[in-house]
């Protein structure tokens, strides 16, 4: 996907019989193999390799839903992929996720790229250091990876927020 903007300020209930509200929402996800699939592991090849360029996706904030567990963009079972030159902003949970070592092998090996990114307002730019889980990589080099921590208010300053008679997008 490239040249993506999305944006979420409220839950839209789903029209009967079209599936459930998430209770995780995320701006992207990128799945390799499910191990729980015959013959399945998360280091299976061809590797999922989802592109994602040229995006800013602005997640639903605080109290939007009951779960704290919304994150920008979660990668994992085995996946490698491209995420440039985008902001991931207001996510309750972590802006950047990567779930597993097979995932974290794939960023080592540089099949997994993050270039140009902008995390701002999330409940946590980047996963906190746990077994299995390697975000955190991505804050200790930072600078290396080109990952920016910002407020949504410095890189976006003029945008129009909702007025009295209903003009204008709420971004804040």
């Amino acid at each position: 996907g490239q040249n993506l903007i999305a944006l979420q300020t409220s839950v839209i209930n789903p029209r009967p019989g079209t599936g459930t509200v998430s209770s995780d929402p995320r701006g992207f996800e990128g799945d390799g193999c499910e191990a729980d699939k015959a013959g399945c592991t998360y280091a299976n090849q061809p590797y999922s390799r989802p592109v994602w360029a040229n995006f800013t996706i602005i997640g639903p904030g605080e109290g939007v839903y009951s779960s704290t567990d919304g994150n920008g963009a979660v990668i994992r079972r085995g996946a490698a992929g491209t995420l440039v030159n985008g902001i991931i902003a207001r996510w309750p949970g972590v802006g950047i996720s990567l779930r597993d070592a097979e995932t974290g092998a794939l960023l080592a090996a540089d099949s997994l790229t993050l270039r140009g990114i902008v995390l701002a307002d999330n409940g946590s730019n980047f996963e906190a250091e746990a077994e299995g889980r390697f975000g955190h990589l991505l804050a200790e080099n930072s600078d290396a990876w080109g990952i920016q921590e910002a407020t949504l208010a410095s890189i976006l300053p003029d945008l129009p927020t909702a007025s009295s008679s209903g003009d204008g997008i709420d971004w804040t």
